[in-house]
């Protein structure tokens, strides 16, 4: 009877484990564009790894979708009628977003990419990430 006991409680514990590990994503993470204006993205991430949000500043407005790989998410940012790529990561308690135009090929353009070091919000105001260029999809 004991072991039985032990075992509920490992698959307890397990089960409350789990669910917190696959919502790191979960929540508002802010930044400062240079111009001061606040950069926000908001991510919601499923069960199953799917990841959607929003990435809004300066005026611009783009909804992601994407997919939990391992510690990284990845996927499509879209708005004002183009497409994008986009990743994302933890470093320590930041969190490294990337968006890149998608060229002629369907592959990402590394060399116009914008990066983004952002911070979770728990009060609504930004951490104190350092200051990024203006959000803006290029050729706008």
């Amino acid at each position: 009877m004991r072991g039985a006991r032990w075992e509920v409680l490992a698959l307890a514990v397990a089960g409350w484990t789990t669910p917190l590990a696959a919502q790191a994503y979960n929540g508002t993470f802010l930044t400062k564009g240079t111009n001061g204006a606040t950069i926000s993205l908001t991510l919601q991430e499923d069960r199953t790894g799917k990841v959607t949000g929003a990435l809004t500043g300066n005026g611009v407005s783009f909804q992601l979708s994407g997919q939990r790989h391992g510690q990284e998410v990845t996927g499509r940012a879209s708005g004002r009628g183009t497409q994008a790529f986009f990743s994302a990561h933890f470093q320590g308690h930041q969190l490294q977003f990337m968006i890149a135009d998608i060229g002629s090929d369907g592959r990402p353009n590394l060399r116009t990419a914008q990066q983004l070091v952002l911070t979770r919000s728990f009060s609504g105001t930004a951490g104190p990430a350092p200051p990024h260029p203006p959000l803006t999809p290029s050729g706008a």
